[in-house]
């Protein structure tokens, strides 16, 4: 995956798992936006992180923190949004796959549900990369159990 400034990541965090993926960006070249879709679970009432957005730059130093808003918040819960440090998990075939063994700053989106929901939840995200010209649109359904 080539790029000529950094890497943006945007980490998908489960219960149980990381998932990495990656978009490219061309700095003051370009206006770049992404689309993204996810599914994530949370428990009925308990704080679940459901998203994170951060920089990786190719000699593994930060890049830019996004600014991350709710654009459509959840109907049957609320979204918290936090600055903190996050561990990636950059596959072993991208040039950044050496910087896994450190820890990044990211913004972090976690999600709670009404005590006693389960079903299904949707909220929607923005993050604005600022000095980047970059912005990324994110949904993220949320299934809830109990």
């Amino acid at each position: 995956m080539n790029s000529v400034q950094g890497i943006t990541v945007f980490a998908l965090i489960g219960s149980a798992a990381l998932v990495s993926g990656c978009v490219n960006h061309r700095g003051n070249e370009a206006t770049n936006s992404a689309n993204v879709s996810s599914e994530k679970s949370a428990t009925t009432g308990k704080r679940s992180r459901i998203w994170s957005n951060y920089q990786v730059k190719e000699d593994c130093s930060s890049g830019i923190i996004p600014t991350l808003k709710v654009t459509s918040a959840p109907v049957h819960g609320k979204i918290e949004i936090v600055e903190e440090t996050v561990s990636p998990e950059i596959p072993a075939d991208n040039v950044r796959y050496k910087c896994n063994s450190r820890k990044y700053k990211a913004a972090v989106a976690y999600y709670t549900s009404e005590p006693g929901f389960s079903g299904t939840d949707k909220v929607s995200l923005y993050a604005d990369w600022r000095s980047d010209q970059m912005f990324t649109y994110t949904t993220v359904r949320i299934k809830v159990s109990k």
